[in-house]
């Protein structure tokens, strides 16, 4: 399902590892594109073309920062990446800067550094068909074809409860490690003003922890996000296993770990690929994910259900009348 998984891997030609040990490679790569982002190419293009003069470089092809190996799938050798020359020459783009202030990504990156130090055949194209949901690439037999995502209708849904599916970000997930996640971490490990029954509570005695306890500065601290602060707090400062999930847990036991946290018991049909509405809703009703925003649809949902049962029950009432009418008749 779009969104559950960040690679889909579809396809393969055999064993990827085995192929270059075969081939003497040091990476292989599912498809060579093209670098997009035009800050990108105009600032990384002159740097390389100075870095590899000023050391007399001599690349393996053309230096051209706007193509690049696209790295949602590859393979490589770690050892060469330790290198000598492969950690100066990373180290030399780490302090350019350039990285935060002009988005030299992950992909040009890497491309540039096997062109520079790699020779051309140890770089393989490795053939392996797969999807990447959240950029939407399609990718087979080495080339990016159109992407077809098929779009589904919330025939069970009314207009007040497609509001509320739209208000928490369309997702359990989106809910779950974005307002339930810091409460759980809070109030497990009992940090400073727990219990908390709010996420924004529960996310500043979060910072304050991991500030206090790490001596980090705040403007440090303030940049996590509360998934990002509620793992750290757990994985990193209490190096302890509950109670969310490892990142590691993925698919139906993701969604399992979830539900059990949100709801406390398990999941109905547990090899459902999507959320039910009854999930998510057992997943609202928790006070953490209350905020100002879903509280105001939450009420209008109620008041909706309030008067369709009103209307029902006066309908059914009406009926009998006229039936009870028509019989003495």
């Amino acid at each position: 399902q779009p969104g559950e998984y960040p690679v889909a891997l579809l396809r393969g030609s055999g064993d990827p590892f085995a192929q270059l040990r075969r081939e003497g490679a040091v990476y292989g790569y599912g498809v060579l594109t093209e670098e997009k982002h035009r800050e990108t190419v105009h600032t990384m293009q002159p740097w390389l073309e100075v870095y590899a003069t000023s050391r007399g470089l001599k690349p393996g092809a053309p230096i051209n920062a706007q193509e690049m190996y696209f790295t949602n799938f590859f393979i490589s050798k770690t050892a060469w990446w330790l290198s000598e020359a492969v950690q100066h020459f990373l180290g030399a783009v780490e302090r350019t800067g350039h990285i935060y202030d002009h988005r030299w990504g992950d992909a040009p990156i890497q491309s540039a550094t096997l062109n520079f130090f790699a020779a051309p055949e140890e770089v393989v194209l490795v053939t392996v068909d797969y999807t990447h949901l959240s950029t939407q690439n399609e990718i087979k037999n080495g080339t990016e074809v159109a992407f077809v995502q098929e779009k589904k209708r919330l025939n069970a849904l009314s207009t007040v409860e497609a509001q509320l599916s739209e208000v928490m970000g369309s997702t359990f997930e989106f809910t779950f490690t974005n307002l339930l996640a810091p409460c759980l971490v809070g109030n497990y490990f009992q940090i400073k003003g727990a219990p908390f029954d709010e996420e924004p509570a529960a996310t500043r005695a979060m910072k304050h922890e991991m500030a206090d306890r790490l001596s980090l500065p705040w403007k440090d601290v303030d940049k996590y996000a509360p998934w990002e602060l509620a793992q750290a707090i757990q994985f990193d400062l209490n190096h302890a296993e509950g109670p969310l999930p490892r990142d590691t847990v993925v698919g139906l036991d993701r969604m399992a770990a979830f539900v059990r946290l949100a709801l406390r018991r398990e999941r109905r049909e547990p090899e459902k690929k999507e959320y039910s509405k009854e999930e998510m809703v057992g997943l609202l009703v928790n006070a953490c994910c209350q905020t100002p925003k879903v509280k105001e649809v939450m009420k209008k949902w109620e008041e909706t259900r309030a008067k369709q049962a009103i209307q029902f029950v006066a309908g059914v009432g009406g009926a009998g009348g006229a039936g009870g009418a028509g019989g003495a008749g």
